[in-house]
């Protein structure tokens, strides 16, 4: 019966050595995936922030002119 326990103990210590390498090789896949969420957020940010009307310079793009002018028919010329 010893021998019989004496393998059991070492397929079970074999499972989980193997369940162990498996739960670090997810764990650093995941941290690759947050890093990579990350830097696909930050270029998402980046074109979003690119492509705000630049106030500060006294420029705004002719699609906000049309999108006032067709919202106000009647309204006089706005200067911009």
């Amino acid at each position: 019966m010893g021998m019989l326990n004496t393998a059991i103990n070492e397929t079970s210590v074999k499972k989980v050595d193997v369940g162990v390498d498996l739960t670090k090789k997810v764990e650093a896949s995941l941290k690759e995936i947050v890093k990579n969420i990350k830097k696909v957020t930050d270029l998402v940010n980046e074109i979003a922030n690119a492509q705000r009307p630049s106030i500060h310079f006294g420029f705004t793009p002719f699609c906000y002119r049309i999108k006032y002018k067709a919202s106000n028919p009647s309204a006089p010329p706005k200067k911009y």
